[in-house]
């Protein structure tokens, strides 16, 4: 198993147009040494002023372009402390959205009353290989935005 690491997000505001895409969070593998990674997990929670009704699309998507997109560079924090740092980087609240994205890696609807952890087995995992971006996106089904907070797990081998 490789080492794993996270990358946190916490109170990103999503978009308030229906149908629109947002990155909350994202892991990148340039090409650096070869290094690519799995996501392991991903979670997400609503906070407390986020509409009574809102539905959401959240989706694993990824890209060969590892510079799309504008956002807020997130260093990932080890889960063992005596761990190196690690190669892959992340990014979080996008605020110029990649354009390059492929097809859904995996999807779910959620109300912004539930909260999601989602785990993947090594086997089973999305991986992200060199010189790609796999990104947690949320699309909300009406015209209202919610803040949101959690995290991508990975594991960089």
């Amino acid at each position: 198993m490789g080492r794993m690491y996270t990358v946190p997000f916490r109170n990103i505001l999503g978009d308030a147009v229906a149908d629109a895409d947002t990155t909350v969070a994202a892991v990148i593998t340039a090409d650096t040494a070869g290094h690519r990674c799995r996501v392991r997990e991903i979670a997400l929670g609503f906070s407390d002023d986020a509409p009574a009704d809102l539905n959401i699309g959240v989706a694993l998507k990824r890209t060969s372009n590892v510079g799309a997109g504008t956002a807020t560079a997130q260093t990932p924090v080890p889960f063992d402390s005596l761990s190196l740092a690690s190669i892959i980087s992340g990014k979080i609240d996008y605020t110029a959205e990649p354009t390059t994205y492929g097809d859904a890696l995996w999807t779910i609807e959620l109300h912004r009353q539930n909260s999601l952890i989602k785990e993947w087995t090594p086997e089973d995992a999305p991986v992200c290989n060199r010189n790609e971006t796999i990104g947690m996106v949320t699309t909300p089904r009406t015209a209202a935005a919610a803040s949101m907070s959690g995290h991508i797990i990975f594991e960089e081998f």
